[in-house]
């Protein structure tokens, strides 16, 4: 079964939640659709979409208004993610004192830092759970 419906599945290749064969496997049931994927993206790309690809984010807010999928990239490449170091002392390894690998280390930002607020999304959908593939749909309303 296809469907006819305009769809973009927006999905990363690091995203650990939801493998990106899904997204390859379901996208040639819509044949209005388009695949973007991101590289580096983890589960839910439009956020770094936006913040770090704005051509590419007016597309999509270009595909929202017109159903057009003419100007979205099948492929992006978002920044590699800066993950934050663990604010606790790593275990000992069995056998062996503690050293200087395993002392406490700094926190990224500092104490009473606040988080950002959330940024505005255009639409999100998390598809069907068998599927659990992001994607923005163009309604024909």
């Amino acid at each position: 079964m296809t469907s006819r419906i305009p769809v973009v599945f927006a999905q990363g290749d690091w995203d650990s939640q939801t493998p990106v064969e899904n997204a390859l496997n379901i996208a040639p049931f819509f044949p209005n659709g388009r695949l973007l994927i991101a590289v580096h993206g983890g589960h839910g790309v439009i956020g770094p979409i936006a913040r770090e690809l704005p051509l590419v984010m007016g597309a999509l807010v270009e595909f929202l208004q017109t159903g057009s999928t003419a100007d979205i990239p099948s492929r992006v490449t978002l920044a590699v993610p800066q993950f934050a170091v663990p604010d606790f002392q790593a275990p000992a390894k069995p056998g062996r004192a503690a050293s200087a690998l395993s002392a406490p280390r700094r926190r990224a930002g500092r104490a009473g830092d606040r988080l950002a607020p959330p940024r505005p999304m255009i639409y999100g959908w998390s598809g069907p759970p068998r599927y659990g593939i992001g994607a923005i749909m163009r309604s024909s309303k």
